[in-house]
């Protein structure tokens, strides 16, 4: 596009690789539980009342033959606020709240809404499914104005799907299937991811706009 117009342009690298954290303080031998999920229902508040419903539901499906420990990643005491006020939390589900990248590095697999979480959760590694719901309204108003065949960052700079995703018209056992697809296909999965992390660049990203800077200027 930027040559197209005749516009200087280089591609340094995705800022995200120099944030993204690949361990943390938690270790996966703090959790006594076959299995660790990680659920990340959002930033906002409307994305979580939409989402985390059926994202428990659909824990409470899986812990029925597996032993399982979801945890509920959370952005800020604010949203844990508002989960406990709306949601009941079932035996084996935790809350975990400013702790994002520290859940994903320990979780088998993860439930993750779609939006920077995803490549987040790619670039540390973290199997998902990719799941999204809009208002009706904004839904209808989406599709008249956007005509896209993925939704994840993860799959549009693939350009394939590598995660499966759940948009708008989706049941808990929707998501307990898909997620019991990614398990067995982690390692699948995990190689896409390598060739993704590729096409993101290298580490030292600041770096490198601070140099394009001083060298246009």
């Amino acid at each position: 596009l930027f040559r197209k117009e005749n516009i200087p342009a280089t591609f340094v690298g995705h800022p995200l690789l120099d944030v993204v954290k690949v361990e943390g303080k938690l270790k996966r031998s703090d959790f006594n539980a076959e299995e660790v999920i990680a659920y990340l229902p959002g930033s906002r508040k409307n994305e979580i009342m939409l989402l985390l419903g059926d994202m428990i539901k659909s824990f409470e499906l899986r812990k029925k033959y597996m032993d399982t420990l979801g945890l509920i990643a959370l952005h800020d005491e604010e949203a844990e606020r508002f989960v406990q006020y709306n949601f009941t939390i079932p035996d084996g589900m935790k809350i975990v709240t400013g702790m994002t990248y520290e859940v994903l590095n320990v979780a088998d697999a993860g439930v993750i809404t779609s939006g920077t979480a995803t490549l987040e959760s790619a670039i540390i590694g973290l199997p998902m499914v990719v799941v999204y719901r809009l208002s009706t309204i904004s839904y209808i108003i989406a599709r008249l104005l956007a005509s896209v065949k993925n939704v994840s960052l993860v799959n549009i700079i693939s350009g394939r799907q590598v995660v499966p995703e759940l948009v708008q018209r989706f049941t808990p056992e929707d998501i307990a299937s898909k997620l019991d697809y990614v398990i067995k296909n982690r390692e699948e999965i995990k190689s896409a991811y390598r060739n993704l992390r590729e096409k993101l660049g290298e580490k030292g990203v600041y770096r490198r706009v601070a140099l394009e800077i001083l060298d246009r200027v």
